[in-house]
This record gives structure tokens, sequence and C-alpha cells, in this order.
């Protein structure tokens, strides 16, 4: 059995919305004669805030600061939404990404688009050469076209692709070197 949360709204409260931003007050007066106030946010069934005020001029210019910081949340959030609507994926077959991890120790990981389709990418891990330069460390540097991992979908975005849930992988730009891409070194380090 759920049990449905519902929202707080004090008998007798006036309501108090805006028209640019989702944004709800109920505006009431406490036992004592105070003004309160108690705020909704979006869906939420939490209170934003549920505050008494000394004065009415005090409740007053807190709502005003909670209903202008929420509006400016909003269009925010819209022109984010727009920017990412209108990005368009830069990224084609045999761009190179780069993702380096770990806590004790550094590993590194390379991935090569494979086929593109709008923003969803097709990528392969691919092999990397290494040296070592000592105490069980060291630089590598990719070796594109030589796959060691099953091509995988991805999400493009602006510098980088999103591996998994919690992984990212980052754009890196070849340097032309005598009509040749190269790559440089990433730092590497494994405690085993």
């Amino acid at each position: 059995m759920r049990i449905e949360r519902t929202r707080f709204i004090p008998a007798g409260a006036i309501k108090v919305s805006a028209k640019d931003s989702d944004t709800i007050a109920y505006l009431f007066t406490t036992p004592r004669g105070n003004p309160a106030a108690v705020v909704y946010v979006g869906k939420g069934t939490k209170p934003y805030s549920h505050y008494s005020y000394r004065s009415e001029a005090r409740r007053e210019a807190d709502l005003r600061a909670i209903f202008e910081g929420q509006a400016k949340r909003t269009q925010a959030k819209a022109e984010r939404a727009a920017e990412k609507r209108a990005w368009v994926n830069p990224y084609k077959v045999g761009d190179l990404f780069n993702r380096s991890w770990g806590y004790d120790q550094t590993n590194v990981n390379w991935y090569e688009v494979t086929a593109v389709r709008g923003k969803a990418l097709e990528v392969r891990e691919i092999g990397q050469l290494r040296s070592d330069t000592g105490n069980m460390s060291g630089k590598c540097v990719p070796e594109p076209g030589r796959y060691i991992g099953e091509p995988q979908r991805c999400m493009a975005q602006p510098g980088r692709i999103k591996i998994n849930h919690y992984a990212h992988a980052y754009f890196v730009a070849p340097t032309m070197v005598g009509g040749v891409k190269t790559y440089g070194a990433q730092y590497w380090s494994s405690y085993a």
C-alpha cells in the first residue's frame, strides 16, 4: 500500500502564484497573529519554505525574493534546454575520446567513433601503446583501428560523450604532424 503525499495548505490561506514560474505560495496568519507563508515549487509536496514573519512587509520581501529567484531558475532551465536542442553534433567517424579514472591508480580508456546517427554515436574501445616512465607509471597513446571492445551506443554532448550513467569520455583533438593525426600522451599508473 502506497501512501500519497499531499501538500499542507493552511485553512483559510490565500493562494498566490506567478505567471513566469511554477511557484505557489499560501499566505495565512498564525494562531498568534503573525503573517506566515508556505511556498511550493513545481509538483513538490515538500514545502520550499514555511515561515512565519514579524511583519507583512518582511513576508512580502521574502516572497518577492523567492518568486524572482524561481523565475530566474525557470528561465535559465529553458535557455539550457534550448541550447541543448540547438546543439549540432560535430563529431565524425574516426574521432577519439579519452577517459581517465581511478582512485589509487590512473586508468586510461580510449574510444573511437565508428558510426554517427544524429546526436547518438557508436563507439568502440581501442587499444593503446604504453611506455613505462618508472615506478609502475608511464605514458600511453591510442591505437586507432585496434578495437578491443564491442560497439556501444552513447550520446554526444559538447566536448564529451556519455559512456554510461556514471562515466564520460572527453574529445581529444588530434595534432597533424606530416599529414598524420597524432594524439598527446596520457599519464597512467598501476599499483598492483
